[in-house]
């Protein structure tokens, strides 16, 4: 079969094309920078909760042991 597409809609088609596939790259690096974002704030409340452990064991040190 042979389509005679005008050349303004295969060039406009061919502009969708490109623009679709350059969102599609950009949507591909705000997921990876989401992924480095969320893993650095797990790491980062690992980190937090590590010295909250670590200060609430040191402040149980320093607490006297009730007189019976």
């Amino acid at each position: 079969m042979n389509f005679n597409i005008p050349f303004s809609i295969r060039r406009d088609a061919a502009l969708l094309a490109h623009l679709l596939r350059r969102a599609f790259e950009y949507t591909k690096v705000l997921e990876l920078a989401s992924f480095v974002a969320l893993s650095s704030m797990m790491q980062f409340l690992s980190l937090r909760q590590a010295a909250a452990q670590k200060a609430l064991h040191l402040a149980q040190l320093r607490i006297p042991a009730p007189n019976r």
